[in-house]
């Protein structure tokens, strides 16, 4: 009786230490289709606060190589309040080109394109990018967010 007591045991322990399956390629698509939606209706809104909850609590962002590397939630907040100053979004397309993940981290590298309105005109902004997307508080969040400009 006491090997079957121990045996339970054991066979308890043993499936609550499992690591969960690792996303398919699609899962991962779709997960981060998902988010870049949400990206663009935020971006959209044009509200810097609700954009930078976003973002983990220590992201970092890096804009075209042109900028310091902006770090932690407050300083992203204050970087898109800035950016967004006057603009506004028009339209956003991303394309995801390569995706991987770890754990509860996802890697995508991809392209975007933006029409951006100031004042008058609308402009058109490409890029390219590496999203760094981290788990936090049971949601894909942004940990990095960098990009450069291709146009």
């Amino acid at each position: 009786m006491k090997n079957l007591f121990y045996l339970s045991i054991l066979v308890v322990l043993f499936s609550c230490n499992q690591k969960p399956a690792t996303p398919t390629e699609e899962e991962l698509k779709a997960i981060v289709h998902a988010q870049n939606e949400k990206l663009k209706a935020l971006f959209t809104e044009g509200d810097a606060e609700k954009l930078s909850q976003f973002y983990t609590k220590n992201a970092k962002l890096s804009g075209d190589g042109n900028s310091d590397v902006v770090r932690g939630r407050e300083a992203i907040r204050d970087f898109w309040k800035s950016m967004l100053q006057g603009a506004k979004l028009v339209e956003m397309n991303t394309e995801t080109l390569s995706i991987d993940a770890s754990g509860d981290v996802i890697y995508e590298t991809g392209k975007v394109t933006n029409k951006i309105q100031v004042q008058d005109s609308v402009m058109t902004f490409k890029a390219k990018y590496v999203n760094i997307w981290k788990k936090e508080d049971g949601e894909y969040k942004l940990e990095v967010d960098s990009w450069t400009d291709i146009e």
